[in-house]
């Protein structure tokens, strides 16, 4: 029994061996492009794109188009997502792309006879190539603009939601360019103030804090979405996110690097977000050693915690529970074994 509940502390640990995202969530409905920002490294080069939807309700119909630089990009291929089913469940009217325009329409709706779907999934997925390899020193990007986004319900009245461009760039991330009075930043708990600034060094398992400032005029601006977006040293997607600006216009979401080899190395982490007709960005790097993150310190200091501002951690509450198992089947195997001796020796007194 011992070894049974080893096994279950030693799985725990190793479940949660992987990245976990912490942030507050955003609650109304929303529809984003991802990945947040793709990089191309050659001429011909093929990716893909998905909008995605999230947090909505009874939908039974929705449209959008996007908007792209088509000097750069071509669209190969434009395909219906997931969290509709194909047709003949649905009616798709729009779903195609105008090269010229360089725009994607999509328009689908679910049949009479199909219930509305809620949740969040991929309402679309784009494929791209890169028909344009521009010299190193006109580098280039472009907004993947998502516009003209309508979302209906059941009874075919209009569901309020919100949208995020995603970004496009040729061989390296760029500046975000200077907008009239908006400024954006995105920065670590280990510093990183302004534009694309590299960000310190951080260990295995520790967790990083990634901040994001929208501000127009020196003013915070509120209840904007932010989507983050982390790529570890692989250049892999391993974490994408949304989190509103509150009324200090910060957005706020933490992360545990996995204590995993594969952590070695340098991070990335990009923020943007839409306001207006306008699409601003930041990113930064940061560098992950192999060296594992120091325990919190225990006794020698008691300090007051504000019940509001530091929830306790759920690994926290797994691990209570984990050493509780741990000791109950101790104590129960202690207790059979003192309950065994004592009735051999009330066998061996009555002979």
């Amino acid at each position: 029994m011992l070894l049974f509940a080893y096994q279950i502390v030693a799985n725990f640990f190793a479940l949660n061996d992987s990245l976990v995202a912490y942030g507050n969530p955003v609650t109304n409905p929303y529809l984003w492009v991802t990945p947040t920002a793709y990089i191309a490294t050659e001429l011909g080069e093929t990716f893909t794109i998905d909008i995605n939807i999230s947090n909505v309700d009874n939908l039974r119909a929705f449209e959008f188009k996007l908007s792209y630089n088509t000097t750069l990009l071509d669209t190969v291929q434009v395909d219906q997502g997931s969290f509709f089913p194909p047709p003949p469940s649905v009616s798709i009217a729009k779903l195609e792309a105008d090269e010229t325009a360089g725009l994607v329409w999509v328009n689908i709706s679910l049949s009479n006879f199909e219930t509305p779907k809620s949740g969040s999934g991929t309402l679309a997925t784009i494929t791209f190539i890169v028909t344009f390899a521009p010299s190193s020193l006109a580098r280039a990007y472009s907004v993947l603009d998502l516009h003209d986004t309508m979302l209906y319900d059941g009874n075919m009245a209009s569901i309020a939601h919100n949208s995020i461009d995603g970004l496009y760039f040729w061989q390296t991330l760029l500046d975000d360019p200077p907008e009239a009075g908006l400024l954006f930043d995105l920065v670590t708990q280990r510093g990183g103030i302004g534009p694309n600034a590299t960000d310190g060094t951080f260990a295995l398992g520790e967790t990083v804090v990634l901040t994001a400032h929208l501000t127009f005029n020196g003013d915070p601006v509120q209840q904007k979405m932010v989507a983050f977006e982390v790529r570890n040293p692989k250049n892999e997607m391993i974490l994408n996110r949304v989190a509103l600006t509150d009324e200090n216009g910060y957005a706020i979401i933490s992360f545990r690097i996995p204590s995993l080899s594969e952590s070695i190395g340098t991070w990335t982490a990009t923020a943007t977000a839409s306001v207006s007709d306008s699409v601003v960005w930041d990113w930064l790097t940061f560098i992950v050693e192999a060296r594992v993150a120091a325990p919190p310190a225990v006794g020698g200091q008691m300090k007051l915690i504000q019940k509001n501002r530091t929830p306790i951690s759920q690994i926290d509450i797994y691990l209570a529970i984990v050493v509780a198992i741990v000791l109950s089947i101790t104590i129960i195997d202690e207790t059979k074994r003192v309950v065994k001796t004592t009735s051999n020796l009330n066998r061996h007194f009555d002979k």
